[in-house]
């Protein structure tokens, strides 16, 4: 199944200063857009180097708009609002 190629957006990133006192999680999610928006990384680039999945780096550039949502439907959630799993532990 061959991916269609990704819609950057003109939106721009800058890192903000306070990123090394941010939680790990979120720390992680700025190197993701940084390396992308300022340095220029391929979305492939960016899993090998920081061991990520496809799926979580695309989500993360769409959530920062760095790159354009071409789902027909995207999810609507609702801050702080859980996500439902569809499977059972």
């Amino acid at each position: 199944m061959g991916r269609k190629p990704l819609r950057p957006t003109k939106n721009s990133f800058v890192m903000p200063e306070d990123a090394s006192l941010r939680p790990r999680a979120e720390k992680r999610e700025l190197t993701i857009c940084n390396l992308f928006a300022n340095r220029r990384l391929t979305v492939a680039q960016i899993m090998n180097l920081l061991d990520e999945t496809y799926d979580h780096v695309l989500e993360t550039l769409i959530a920062n708009k760095l790159v354009s949502d071409r789902r027909k439907t995207p999810p609507q959630f609702k801050k702080g609002e859980r996500r439902l799993s569809h499977f059972k532990l």
